[in-house]
């Protein structure tokens, strides 16, 4: 998974953390969406690889997180 990029929707808390966490410790750049903004980076502060928070409805992390990964998009 190592430069692979991956979006965890509802990923502040139960099986969405797990798969966070799971995503991270193989390496992957994980984004994390969640409606809860506070547990979301709470969780972003305990993974092990690069990660950033995007808020439901707002893809801006997101393109720019892409980007800075592959700037071919």
């Amino acid at each position: 998974m190592h430069e692979n990029i991956a979006l965890v929707t509802g990923g502040a808390a139960g099986l969405g953390e797990v798969i966070a966490h799971t995503l991270a410790a193989d390496g992957a750049h994980v984004l994390v969406a969640d409606r809860d903004p506070e547990a979301a980076a709470d969780l972003i502060e305990r993974l092990t690889a690069p990660a950033v928070l995007s808020r439901y409805g707002d893809a801006a992390p997101v393109r720019r997180r892409s980007c800075a990964v592959d700037p071919a998009h």
